[in-house]
């Protein structure tokens, strides 16, 4: 919508310069007719677009849950602040107050627990996780593990397998039709596969009940930034590596190779920006990991500039011929026949599907040493896309 709001108030501004011109042309009268009729067509679908925006919002204020994801896109500072003392009072005791008891949810499960009354007790507030906890998860996926924040996002309320379908249409475009002659069918090529999840865990953190009951530090923080950080560390070495499971390392086309085995040039780096079709270099990232951006620092371009700029959130060297650098560190160094640099369109290229993230609070485990566990599952599952087109290449290291 703030695009159509926008293209709709240019076109104004614009039809208003040429009729307000001192001598207006009969071009310029057709031409502001012509902007005037797009700006309405561009005001009809705006409001389309705001009643499908405040069907939803009516929606979302009826209370139900959502039946996929995790989390709450409720993120202002009032609800922030409950969330954190939610997750704190449960982190400390294991129960959670009446109050708090909204903002907690199921790990595994987020959906009603079934229909009609309950024929006996519903336990498991072991396994209930403070929705709070997402947005820490999310903080550190954004700044440990970049990788996985730049590719596409699937959240999805179970982890059952789910089919995937693709069409390639990429070499079919437009022929000359003879008179009389019947048009010929050319269908695109349809492909599916099955994503699945794999189970994830942070391994077990242990802390001494007389720790959590008496320590002044902020203890539930620094161990879900912990999580968090171990969490988006993983993802990001799995997405780029693999699994060997469920989740498949992210898939470049070898492009361009490099004039030496040990160093890239400025001219590699042309040379794969070139070589990557138009309709994915748009959106396109470089991925490469922190040591080797670190070595195209000294590459200066033919105006005698560094060729790695300030991206658009102000970090300095983390542009490249406009395009952000996306890191990853598990990606291999340049060395002989290594493919160190990445350059595609990540979020065409790669979906990374989430069905659920929780932390288990384990009271009992470690009763006799007096202490509480914590630990953190996550199911992922990832899978490349194959549009026909190769939308991520590879510089390739000279032998």
């Amino acid at each position: 919508m703030k695009t159509l709001i926008e293209k709709r108030n240019r076109l104004m501004a614009e039809a208003g310069a040429l009729i307000n011109k001192s001598e207006v042309t009969v071009e310029d009268r057709a031409n502001f007719d012509r902007m005037i009729a797009d700006a309405e067509t561009l005001s009809a679908d705006i409001t389309r677009l705001k009643a499908i925006e405040d069907f939803n919002a009516e929606q979302r204020s009826a209370g139900r849950p959502p039946r996929a994801g995790f989390g709450t896109e409720d993120q202002n500072e009032a609800t922030i602040k409950k969330q954190k003392r939610a997750f704190s009072d449960w982190f400390r005791t294991g129960h959670v107050s009446e109050e708090n008891r909204s903002l907690i949810k199921p790990f595994h499960e987020q959906r009603d627990l079934g229909i009609g009354a309950p024929t006996g007790s519903i336990s498991g507030g072991g396994v209930l996780v403070p929705q709070g906890f997402d947005p820490v998860l999310h903080l550190a996926l954004k700044n440990y593990g970049q990788l996985p924040d730049a590719v596409s996002q699937l959240r999805t309320s179970s982890g059952n397998g789910i089919v995937v379908a693709s069409a390639n249409d990429t070499g079919n475009d437009l022929a000359v039709l003879g008179q009389t002659v019947a048009a010929v069918e050319t269908d695109p090529t349809f492909a599916s596969t099955t994503s699945y999840v794999d189970t994830l865990t942070s391994g077990v953190i242990k802390v001494s009940n007389q720790l959590l009951q008496d320590s002044e530090f902020d203890l539930d923080s620094w161990i879900s930034n912990a999580f968090g950080v171990r969490l988006a560390r993983g993802l990001a070495r799995m997405v780029t590596l693999g699994n060997s499971s469920n989740i498949a390392a992210l898939s470049a086309t070898a492009g361009p190779t490099s004039a030496g085995p040990t160093a890239v040039t400025y001219t590699d780096l042309v040379a794969l920006f070139g070589s990557l079709d138009a309709a994915y270099a748009q959106n396109a990232n470089f991925v490469m990991a922190s040591q080797t951006r670190a070595s195209l620092m000294g590459l200066i371009s033919t105006t005698g500039q560094p060729i790695l700029q300030t991206d658009v959130h102000n970090q300095p060297f983390n542009s490249l011929f406009g395009k952000e650098i996306v890191i990853a560190e598990s990606m291999p160094s340049i060395a002989a026949t290594n493919q160190a640099i990445y350059f595609g369109d990540l979020k065409s290229a790669y979906v990374l599907r989430s069905a659920g993230v929780g932390i288990r609070r384990l009271n009992e485990l470690f009763a006799l040493q007096d202490e509480t566990a914590f630990v953190l599952f996550a199911r992922y599952g990832g899978y490349n896309v194959n549009p026909g087109v190769p939308t991520i290449k590879a510089l390739v290291q000279h032998a």
